[in-house]
């Protein structure tokens, strides 16, 4: 079986909003004298533009999307993105989170391949799994500049499958982009909500999805997106989960069920 993993909110939590983006902005700020926000967000706006243009690729280069927002904002110093996150790839900015190196190393004991799917760039993503210790629990890392395309587009989602034939589960905590995404390639979407009320994490596994207040958990989940106005045709039915976790460890639960069937 092909399991494929978002990694940010899933696996890890990367140094981007501890470490990276404030060193960026502090190296900006002292050159031009702009606070913290003034220099983020026009770094979030321009990636939210290329996404809203379909640049889906562009829109996760922060090496590219920094280097000009900076000299829009009259910095002119080289700033590497990658360099800054293997410097703050460090307990405080970084870590695993709960049950997730236990899981990946069962799962790859029984033998399914575990694949990574994430629109992180590698240089951006990798660092962090070494510095983390689970790198090696995966058989590949797809990523948008390799692939030439990203989460939610269907075929990010088939180059994986059709190098490792079979039943395909993703796991992914963004609606649309993870949920949604597998869904449309028939992908068994698997929802990782570390939020999950508790009348609905109550539930067993197989019987949460059918709970009164998914919708809404959807719905709550699509307006958290970026750019959730620019999919056309985007419908609770088309985002509904297969199934939805609280925590990694419950993956073990629908692999097993999966593999019964």
């Amino acid at each position: 079986m092909l399991l494929t993993f978002d990694l940010d909110g899933v696996v890890m939590k990367n140094p981007f909003s501890t470490g990276v983006f404030p060193e960026v902005t502090r190296r900006i700020g002292e050159k031009t004298g702009l606070s913290h926000q003034q220099i983020l967000e026009p770094i979030i706006a321009e990636a939210r533009s290329r996404m809203a243009l379909g640049k889906m690729v562009d829109a996760y280069n922060w090496d590219e999307i920094v280097s000009l927002v900076a000299r829009r904002l009259g910095f002119t110093e080289p700033i590497d993105i990658a360099a800054l996150v293997r410097r703050f790839s460090v307990p405080g900015h970084i870590y695993v989170y709960p049950e997730v190196p236990e899981t990946l190393e069962f799962l790859r004991s029984v033998n399914h391949n575990l694949v990574v799917l994430t629109n992180g760039f590698r240089k951006y993503q990798l660092p962090v799994l070494q510095a983390l210790g689970v790198a090696d629990f995966f058989d590949a890392i797809f990523t948008p500049e390799v692939s030439g395309t990203a989460k939610p587009h269907r075929e990010f989602f088939l180059q994986p499958q059709k190098r490792y034939p079979g039943p395909h589960i993703h796991v992914g905590d963004m609606i649309i982009h993870d949920i949604m995404g597998a869904n449309q390639v028939g992908a068994t979407s698997v929802w990782v909500c570390h939020d999950l009320p508790p009348s609905v994490a109550a539930l067993p596994i197989r019987e949460r999805t059918s709970h009164a207040q998914m919708e809404e958990l959807v719905s709550r989940g699509i307006q958290r997106d970026l750019n959730a106005s620019d999919y056309s045709g985007l419908t609770i039915a088309s985002c509904m989960p297969g199934f939805v976790i609280r925590s990694f460890g419950e993956l073990v639960d629908v692999v097993g069920m999966l593999t019964q069937c």
